[in-house]
């Protein structure tokens, strides 16, 4: 996708990424690709998109035993 320049697809495809590693337990590239995923989604304004990414962050964080940071990730999933 990133030769194609369409960072609408770059970011879905990050998204799945990070659910991906998220299910393997690899938070650190899950945490990544979620980020990557959140600033391509903020820059071409996709909304639902990001709402998505900071739900991930949050299940991310959580596992990562960060509390603090997965409730704030979650009340930006629901902004």
């Amino acid at each position: 996708f990133e030769t194609l320049s369409d960072p609408y697809w770059q970011a879905g495809l990050l998204g799945n990424l990070s659910g991906a590693y998220l299910e393997l337990g690899r938070l650190s590239e899950a945490r990544d690709c979620s980020l990557r995923s959140l600033v391509l989604r903020a820059r071409i304004g996709d909304r639902h998109g990001q709402g998505y990414s900071h739900d991930c962050l949050g299940r991310i964080y959580l596992r990562m035993g960060r509390a603090d940071k997965a409730r704030e990730a979650a009340l930006r999933s629901l902004s």
